[in-house]
């Protein structure tokens, strides 16, 4: 059974299960989504199901908290899903929705939703995201967050972080 953790105006919230499997497949799957991620986000069902099985097992670093969340418009449809890694003090954090979902506001509404979770859940309100140069929608939802562009080098070490990318984030001073 899936267990519901949240809501905006259009999303319900939930935590990544198995069930997900063939919903984030059936969203996520296409080369667009995959444009700024070096590759396709989804491979087959198989691909998606190992992804989720892994995710569900927890990161190995003892300090660290793994969430991950599916994203569900009112109907059931699965849009996309929420990832945070959460570190003491601090979360990096991303989103994927599949391509019929842009430029619509889902982003900003679940991104916006993550931040105050993270806050609420684990008393955290610095975050940092990565993101590729290029995509000029994620640069304005990290931007609409009140995150701002970082320099190298970085004050917390990123997983996500590749050679080119951009990074943002939102501290408190």
């Amino acid at each position: 059974m899936t267990e519901h953790v949240g809501r905006t105006e259009r999303l319900v919230i939930s935590r990544m299960s198995l069930e997900d499997a063939e919903g984030l497949h059936d969203a996520l799957a296409g080369p667009e989504v995959g444009r700024y991620l070096g590759g396709p986000d989804v491979g087959d069902l198989d691909d998606v199901r190992r992804r989720i099985a892994h995710v569900l097992t927890g990161p190995d670093d003892p300090d660290q908290t793994w969430v991950n969340l599916t994203l569900r418009e009112a109907d059931g449809t699965v849009v996309g899903r929420l990832e945070a890694t959460v570190n003491p003090g601090w979360a990096e954090v991303a989103w994927v929705l599949g391509t019929s979902w842009w430029g619509r506001g889902y982003g900003t509404e679940a991104a916006a939703w993550l931040s105050g979770y993270l806050e609420d859940v684990f008393g955290i309100s610095e975050l940092w995201g990565t993101v590729h140069p290029d995509n000029a929608a994620s640069i304005a939802l990290m931007r609409r967050l009140a995150m701002t562009e970082q320099v190298e080098p970085f004050a917390r070490p990123l997983q996500s972080w590749d050679p080119g990318d951009l990074v943002f984030a939102r501290r408190e001073a």
